[in-house]
């Protein structure tokens, strides 16, 4: 387990729990890659963190319920941050997203009143945008991926 994402969920959630239940309670999202989360062959290693991330997001989302707190995993698509402009000759962005795409949904997420109901589930930012009618910065509905599309 990354030792900082167990220190900063544990700490995090320490601010939150006792505040009145609902959806202004709280939540807590991780974020991961959609491509090692949907990993074949290669290397296990990331796979394990990040099977590891999502144990720890369910585990908390079961500890946390009482208290009105919700705790997911969130994936995102191909984002363009600097690092993947840098080699954009790598890339197809015909599906990518902007790095304030997944903020638009986190934000989409938190003001659900039935938010707890995703609570300990691994989700997708493209089809929770769905789901919510969340777009990108240029109006663009990037779409969820598959595992046939890696």
């Amino acid at each position: 387990m990354r030792r900082n994402q167990r220190l900063t969920s544990s700490r995090g959630t320490r601010t939150r729990v006792g505040r009145p239940c609902g959806h202004d309670a709280g939540w807590r999202a991780e974020f991961e890659s959609l491509g090692d989360f949907l990993a074949e062959f290669g290397e296990r290693t990331p796979e394990a963190l990040k099977a590891a991330t999502d144990r720890l997001s369910a585990d908390m989302a079961h500890e946390l319920r009482e208290h009105g707190i919700a705790s997911v995993s969130l994936y995102p698509g191909l984002v363009r941050t600097e690092a993947v402009m840098a080699n954009a000759k790598f890339f197809d962005f015909s599906n990518s997203e902007s790095p304030q795409f997944i903020g638009r949904v986190i934000a989409a997420l938190a003001a659900d009143p039935r938010v707890m109901e995703k609570s300990g589930k691994t989700l997708v930012a493209a089809a929770l945008a769905l789901d919510y009618g969340v777009t990108d910065v240029d109006g663009k509905q990037p779409r969820p991926l598959s595992i046939d599309e890696f």
